[in-house]
């Protein structure tokens, strides 16, 4: 993925494909590619639509708030309707970190090895991409943007050596295996890695195909050479090894966008990796039996053999990759620098404030600070944008409960329904710091199940510090007449992907008074975002 040609193509206005993020539905995240999209000023007209606010005005008394809006405190998160003050309530809203995804290694019987069992794992997802044509059936394995998953094996010397002392001893590992990849060239990765004293040490990278010269998906063979655990270099327990095989990809070209279909393949497939510490072979990992009777492992299995290595496919162990930390987080109020207007009842906020973060709570991390910004909350606190817990960058989001678009009774019962969301958005985010506020929509119907989180393709940041509240018509990106819908509002520091600084930040975005409303509509819906509408290009003056 050519992340800085995308962003070139954004800053000149140009339409990009739809780089809409799937999920499975329930509370499952995934991290979301923004690589593809476009950047605008928070504000309105974005959008044109057939059935926008202009046609809705009509017919007032066929609007229906189907969550939020006046008279109710729902969406405004306290407990009751009260300016200031409210103590503030989540409201079932839960906080996600986009950036902690489930590894995909699993068992598969479908990409045999030249010289391997049928049995192997794969660093491939099952069935659930985003384009149907590159899912045929069950079995299929292919990969998907953003990955970054890991297999780990820890040994502990000492149970082979009852004598053994990490301050002194030295310790000689390798390990080979067998293993087949196809990933998009130049940019998505199979690493072979060890933990040398709590720090990664990559051994070897591969990308692209082990297809050869006649076509055919040929295996290869890795062999890590010696590896020399020196005192210090434990880890663990302080008497462990530790190896990794690490798949990664970027933010696009995969068998989940379809723009790098690999008809199967891709990403990785290992088989028969074996280990050996000071010259004794302590793990073979061949995932050909769970129960020592010759029986393969179940398709998606990730348990296996425990030979006393460890625990899963003899000592390796599907394992998530380091997070950033999720720093969602509900404010009672919130001091603002806006001359114009005050908000004084509780918001959602991403603001990392030294308390340890949700998804982390064990972790200690310094709270974020600006060197520009110190107004919003006591200390001058900010958005996380160090590097969180692993370095990375931020992309936490909040998502409503899912809430049902049928209302009782039958007054809002309509054959064809438009929507709207509106939210209130403390949008100070300027440009060079490469924050941005998101939102997303997704519906429900049993026939169809969830949807991915549908929006409109842009990130939205504002150089202004100023309240604002934001509509944007949602009808195009909800099934028709759904039994459930959900709202998804969030933040993403973008500094790793456009050539931004990222250097400083403030509290934005932060949250409030959403809410969802569905008008009666007269027929079918067209809908475009103005940037991607024809212009003539002449100068608004007339000259």
């Amino acid at each position: 993925m050519k992340r800085f040609f995308s962003f070139a193509l954004c800053l000149s206005l140009v339409a990009l494909g739809a780089s809409v993020a799937l999920a499975a539905g329930g509370d499952e995240a995934v991290a979301r590619d923004y690589s593809g999209y476009n950047l605008a000023i928070g504000g309105q007209n974005l959008i044109l639509s057939s059935s926008g606010d202009a046609a809705m005005s009509k017919a007032t008394g066929d609007t229906f708030y189907i969550y939020g809006g006046p008279g109710t405190a729902e969406g405004k998160f306290q407990q009751v309707e009260q300016n200031p003050g409210g103590t503030p309530q989540a409201q079932g809203w839960t906080s996600h970190d986009l950036t902690e995804v489930a590894p995909h290694w699993r068992s598969t019987n479908n990409q045999a090895l030249s010289a391997a069992g049928p049995n192997q794992f794969t660093g491939a997802a099952g069935t659930n991409h985003a384009c149907a044509s590159n899912h045929p059936g069950p079995g299929y394995v292919g990969y998907g943007n953003q990955w970054n998953d890991w297999l780990v094996f820890d040994y502990d010397v000492s149970a082979g050596n009852p004598s053994f002392d990490p301050t002194v001893d030295v310790t000689t590992v390798e390990y080979t295996c067998e293993y087949k990849h196809y990933s998009e060239n130049g940019y998505d990765f199979t690493h072979f890695v060890w933990n040398q004293g709590g720090a990664d040490q990559e051994l070897f990278a591969i990308d692209g195909s082990s297809v050869d010269t006649l076509g055919v998906y040929t295996a290869v063979t890795f062999s890590s050479g010696t590896i020399t655990y020196n005192p210090g270099d434990y880890v663990g327990n302080g008497n462990e090894i530790e190896l990794k095989i690490i798949t990664t990809s970027d933010g696009g070209w995969s068998d989940e966008d379809g723009l790098f279909p690999t008809g199967g393949l891709g990403h990785t497939v290992v088989d028969n990796i074996e280990v050996t510490v000071n010259g004794v072979v302590v793990s073979v990992a061949d995932f050909e039996s769970t129960d020592g009777n010759g029986h393969d492992n179940p398709e998606g299995d990730v348990s296996g053999t425990d030979n006393g290595a460890g625990t899963g496919t003899a000592g390796w162990v599907p394992t998530p990759a380091a997070f950033f930390g999720d720093f969602a987080k509900l404010y009672g109020q919130f001091q603002d620098i806006d001359v114009c207007r005050d908000n004084f009842t509780p918001l959602w906020t991403f603001i990392n404030d030294g308390t340890p973060p949700n998804n982390a709570p064990g972790e200690t991390i310094a709270p974020a600070t600006s060197p520009t910004w110190s107004y919003g909350v006591p200390g001058g606190y900010v958005v996380e944008y160090n590097g969180g817990l692993n370095g990375g960058y931020l992309s936490n989001e909040v998502w409503s409960p899912a809430f049902a678009w049928d209302l009782p009774g039958t007054e809002d019962d309509v054959s064809n329904g438009g929507a709207v969301l509106g939210f209130t958005r403390w949008s100070h985010m300027p440009l060079d710091n490469a924050i941005f506020a998101v939102w997303h929509v997704r519906s429900y119907t049993a026939a169809y199940g969830w949807t991915g989180w549908i929006d409109n393709n842009f990130v939205y940041y504002s150089e202004s510090p100023a309240w604002g509240n934001f509509t944007v018509n949602v009808t195009d990106m909800l099934l028709q007449n759904p039994d459930s819908v959900q709202i998804a509002m969030g933040a993403v520091d973008m500094s790793g992907v456009w050539p931004f600084p990222g250097e400083d930040a403030t509290p934005a975005p932060l949250y409030d008074n959403v809410y969802l409303k569905k008008y009666v509509i007269g027929g079918p819906i067209l809908s475009t975002r103005t940037i991607d509408l024809a212009s003539d290009g002449f100068p608004v003056d007339g000259s």
